[in-house]
């Protein structure tokens, strides 16, 4: 009986895996996906194809409906829908947004690093996309939860826009950890020199 029903188990899940693996059923074609364009002028083609015409131009951020994706000459296309177009965009021109809970509603400080690379604000989670702003090493900005890449979208005096993830942090910043060390040397050092001044001067003298 045991051995009957462990058989039937595997049959399912052999049918399962099968139906899954079916060739040229694209991975998220039975549930299309949402992705926002990259860059301002994110072209639409009509065809998997950068010769073939060119359907229609969208704007930064523009939502599009993702149906199919396919590979073309080493190239990721993906077939999208919208505004009423129907066409194909290489897949690093578009973005998908997660929502992570870990960065929710949450505050963090803006972090660089000892090769002093300068911090920005993007407008789109590319650091080829617009520069909001500067951001200086321990501004405090608030998460938004949102993540899309290896980028985090973050408010600002304001302003969304996307900064790296390696760029923020919720405990001290790279400054402020090296203001920490110096602090503590320089702690230890002045401790090390008044104990050493006052054992010199009570150190008892030797008997004659």
């Amino acid at each position: 009986m045991i051995k009957g029903m462990r058989h039937f188990v595997i049959l399912i899940i052999l049918i399962i895996m099968a139906a899954v693996s079916v060739p040229g059923v694209p991975a998220f074609a039975s549930e299309a996906e949402e992705y926002y364009a990259l860059h301002e002028g994110t072209a639409v083609f009509s065809q998997a194809d950068f010769d073939s015409d060119t359907a229609a131009v969208l704007e930064r951020d523009t939502i599009v409906t993702v149906t199919e994706t396919k590979t073309v000459n080493g190239v990721v296309w993906l077939k999208v829908e919208a505004g009423g177009v129907s066409g194909y965009i290489p897949s690093y021109n578009l973005y998908k947004k997660s929502f992570d809970k870990t960065y929710s509603l949450r505050y963090a400080r803006i972090t660089g690093d000892k090769s002093g690379d300068e911090v920005y604000l993007y407008s789109s989670p590319s650091a080829e996309s617009h520069k909001l702003a500067k951001l200086n090493d321990g501004k405090r900005v608030k998460l938004t939860g949102v993540k899309a890449g290896d980028f985090l979208e973050i408010e600002h005096e304001g302003k969304r826009g996307y900064v790296l993830q390696q760029a923020v942090t919720e405990g001290l910043t790279y400054h402020q950890y090296l203001a920490l060390i110096v602090g503590i040397i320089c702690f230890a050092a002045i401790a090390l020199i008044f104990l050493l001044t006052y054992f010199s001067k009570n150190k008892k003298k030797p008997r004659t």
